[in-house]
């Protein structure tokens, strides 16, 4: 323990010498909205290019636009400093100018982004009737309106705005990104989070692992003669405990050095009340018949039932939506939307904490009638 204990203080000292705080930022997530960047490969020059470029600039949730070439574009998505890449066809402009059909227009999504393109795909299946109409509509009434002002370019300029500028509105009045308090998608604090609860759940193992072997002993039986059944479960919990923090604490204690406030009690209480419920649990399956090396798997095998279905391995925002109503009763599913929203710098209710500790109730009173062993 005190070899682990000093690992993991030279890590965090490690850490805590290279982070670099992140900056504060006015109005830090009031209110938090998804952010992406993308490319748009305009080889022809068209009127089309820098009129999405100059609109979707003002729309809430694009952070950047790159007027890139095809290598370049395909290149920042390798990187992950995109998220989509957006190719106009180079008959884009001479077929709408004449009525007739265009090439398609070709997208490339990052392979870095999976819960940000699943949301981008969601938006572009919204969308592109709309697209369809709003297209066919302005620069069908574009040959009208040069008949009337006698200027083809005019015409030609003013009926692509109009378009454009349609589709620009309908994309921030009904976008499919809706103001929330969940903060964006982050892969480094998505990773922390889960790194932080799975170190959480690893002093549970350790507890099922000792109470399998000493169950039905005559040391066991020495113990509860002399201190009852009581004393033997509070040692167990207190050692997973000192585990626990020294798990969690330096890695805690590094983050602080990189959040803008610094406040990770949120995280700290939730990642508690984790071990607290899963240790309960895994100490009741201790206390079964089953033989050690059987219970060590079945530990196993639940913890990793838990970390899938609370989002951990995978956003929830990748599953079906049946799937994702199922997992919002996961016992880790709160723990995780906790712990993320506390390192992303999101406020945290006092209800969100407390819904954290739901599995605490079953837990406490397995392991009160399951998880010790009567005199």
């Amino acid at each position: 323990m005190a070899a682990v204990l000093l690992l993991f203080v030279l890590i965090t000292v490690l850490v805590a010498s290279l982070a670099t705080p992140r900056e504060k930022e006015e109005a830090f997530f009031s209110p938090p909205v998804i952010q992406f960047s993308f490319s748009i490969i305009d080889e022809d020059d068209t009127i089309i290019g820098p009129l999405l470029k100059e609109n979707l600039l003002e729309v809430r949730y694009v952070d950047e636009i790159f007027d890139d070439d095809l290598e370049t574009a395909m290149q920042r998505l390798q990187e992950g400093e995109t998220l989509l890449a957006l190719q106009l066809p180079d008959t884009l402009l001479a077929a709408t100018r004449i009525g007739s059909g265009h090439e398609p227009i070709n997208i490339w999504i990052s392979p870095f982004m999976k819960a940000d393109a699943a949301r981008v795909t969601t938006l572009l299946r919204q969308y592109s009737i709309a697209f369809n109409l709003i297209h066919s509509t302005s620069f069908g009434f574009q040959s009208v309106y040069e008949e009337l002002s006698s200027d083809a370019d005019r015409a030609w300029k003013e009926a692509s705005s109009h378009a454009v500028s349609s589709v620009m509105a309908i994309l921030e009045r009904e976008g499919f990104v809706q103001e929330s308090n969940e903060p964006p998608y982050d892969l480094f604090f998505h990773a922390a989070s889960g790194i932080l609860i799975l170190l959480s759940l690893l002093p549970g193992m350790l507890i099922l692992l000792q109470t399998s072997r000493l169950r039905g002993t005559d040391l066991e039986d020495r113990l509860l003669l002399s201190s009852g059944s009581t004393i033997p479960v509070l040692s167990r919990m207190l050692i997973g405990t000192i585990w626990w923090l020294i798990f969690t604490g330096p890695i805690l204690y590094s983050l602080s050095f990189m959040l803008p406030d610094g406040n990770l009690l949120p995280a700290a209480i939730a990642l508690f009340a984790c071990f607290v419920a899963t240790s309960l649990v895994l100490l009741a399956l201790g206390r079964t018949k089953l033989p050690a090396i059987t219970s060590f798997s079945l530990g196993w095998i639940i913890l990793f039932t838990l970390i899938l279905t609370g989002g951990i391995l995978y956003p929830n925002t990748l599953f079906p939506n049946w799937l994702r109503n199922i997992f919002l009763f996961a016992p880790l599913h709160y723990t995780m939307k906790v712990v993320y929203g506390t390192l992303m710098g999101a406020k945290i209710e006092t209800g969100q904490i407390i819904l954290t500790m739901w599995p605490l109730f079953p837990a406490l009173l397995l392991g009160t009638f399951k998880g010790r062993r009567r005199v």
